[in-house]
């Protein structure tokens, strides 16, 4: 949509392949969800989560980033994020200037946690976090894990 545009860059390997050290780590993130889910008094997910969409993203010294988005609607119950190196800024914040941004820890090692629509009975446009990557000064590689609906 206009007005929507976002700044975009990274180089992407998408879809990762769910093999090996990555296939260990993204079952052992579904175990975990499943646990908390089952255990809890109010399930914190409404549907089955698997993390069926993973991307690893390297963004280059001094990169753009991404700028200010909401990942897409099909991306139910939780986001996760981990930053593997590199030395950026993940930050939510309230709108598509950026404005009012918080910092996400997004230090090499960190997991970063989203809500996605889906999570705690939310859902509709506002379910999704407001977040960008920014001051990408050493470069940064990632992984992105998501629960597509769509796939």
């Amino acid at each position: 949509a206009e007005g929507r545009e976002v700044v975009q860059d990274f180089d992407i390997c998408f879809p990762a392949p769910r093999e090996a050290a990555l296939a260990k780590l993204a079952d052992m993130l579904e175990e975990v969800v499943a646990r908390v889910n089952a255990e809890a008094a109010q399930p914190y997910l409404d549907e089955d989560f698997r993390l069926n969409d993973v991307a690893v993203q390297h963004y280059h010294p001094k990169s753009k980033g991404i700028g200010p988005h909401r990942d897409a609607l099909r991306y139910r119950g939780l986001v996760f994020i981990i930053t593997l190196g590199g030395e950026s800024r993940l930050a939510q914040c309230e709108d598509r200037d950026g404005n009012g941004a918080v910092t996400i820890n997004d230090k090499p090692g960190q997991l970063a946690i989203l809500s996605a629509p889906g999570f705690c009975g939310r859902d509709g446009e506002n379910s999704r976090v407001l977040h960008f990557v920014d001051d990408v000064s050493e470069g940064r590689l990632s992984i992105g894990l998501r629960h597509d609906t769509k796939v």
